[in-house]
């Protein structure tokens, strides 16, 4: 059964399976919800009085939106259940969903790999990949440790400290650099950044020479769960050549494996030169998909479709 709850009542009901993700915590969703103006909606489905689906689906009228791109969907589906199961409840719960919204869109966590439920509700699916470096192991290819090597001769030094006016312009100027978004849509990642700092979320892994910033990664930390997610990296020049991308990404490697982390989340392995150099670090490739509805064309295409059934009939007729 599908059901509605305040948020309060929602956390209480998944603390009794499980803890928070880091994007179900208060703190998280008050960031997005107050740079979206999007309303948080909090839905779970029980089987025998047990959470089976949670989702937190932010809205506007009757729409479900998803607020950010730089994260998964507050999603979570029971993973000790059978096929027959999964595909029951997961297909209940879609349905349920479709019925209250005209437009959902939600950006599947990587551990949600069965899709064939939001497929037989006309969903439609765009998959993408991104890059999980398990950190038990912090070994790379031979050309990236040979770059590592070459570039801690050279006098960089990278440091680990809270984001900062510089850090976050830094990061910021990759989208101007590459004239992907307009002012007004980097102004709100940065609104979105230095709320997430302020909440304790998110540090800056910084290289410098000479005192000088060269290179910046924000990284999200999910203490609870020992997941980090690198959200931006943007080096200060493109005239340096160095390799600081690679001493840096061993750099927060090493520190985040110091501190228990069990893996990062690189976010990305879609763009070809961006997933070549990221698979050097030896990492495991992952799909995840962002899965869409939209009832409007869902008529339209059954419209086509007894449209067609149609035309087939009476040309059968007809030959």
């Amino acid at each position: 059964m599908l059901r509605i709850l305040q948020r309060e009542e929602w956390q209480e009901a998944i603390l009794k399976n499980r803890d928070l993700n880091i994007n179900e915590e208060s703190a998280f969703i008050d960031v997005l919800r107050n740079l979206t103006s999007l309303d948080p909606v909090y839905f779970i489905y029980q089987a025998n009085n047990k959470a089976i689906i949670s989702f937190i689906a932010y809205t506007k009228g009757e729409q479900i939106r998803h607020p950010s791109h730089f994260f998964y969907s507050a999603f979570w589906i029971e993973n000790n259940l059978s096929d027959t199961q999964y595909c029951q409840y997961l297909y209940e719960f879609i349905s349920a969903l479709v019925k209250q919204y005209d437009t959902i869109e939600i950006k599947l966590p990587i551990d949600v790999l069965d899709i064939r439920p939001f497929l037989w509700n006309k969903f439609s699916i765009t998959n993408y990949y991104t890059y999980i470096k398990k950190l038990d192991k912090l070994d790379y290819h031979s050309v990236t440790e040979k770059n590592i090597r070459k570039v801690k001769k050279l006098g960089y030094t990278c440091v680990r400290e809270k984001m900062n006016g510089e850090s976050l312009n830094v990061n910021l100027q990759l989208f101007s650099d590459l004239k992907v978004y307009g002012k007004r849509k980097i102004a709100n990642i940065g609104k979105l950044m230095m709320a997430l700092s302020g909440q304790g979320y998110l540090e800056s892994f910084n290289c410098y020479k000479d005192d000088e910033l060269i290179a910046s990664n924000l990284i999200l930390l999910d203490e609870k769960f020992k997941i980090a997610y690198t959200l931006l990296l943007n080096k200060t020049s493109r005239i340096n050549k160095d390799d600081v991308h690679s001493l840096l990404h061993d750099f927060f490697f090493t520190q985040l494996k110091e501190d228990g982390y069990s893996y990062v989340d690189l976010l990305g392995a879609d763009m070809k030169n961006i997933a070549s150099f990221k698979s050097r670090f030896k990492t495991d490739l992952k799909p995840h998909f962002l899965v869409r509805y939209n009832k409007r064309k869902v008529y339209i295409d059954n419209g086509v479709d007894k449209i067609k059934s149609l035309a087939k009939l009476i040309l059968k007729r007809f030959t």
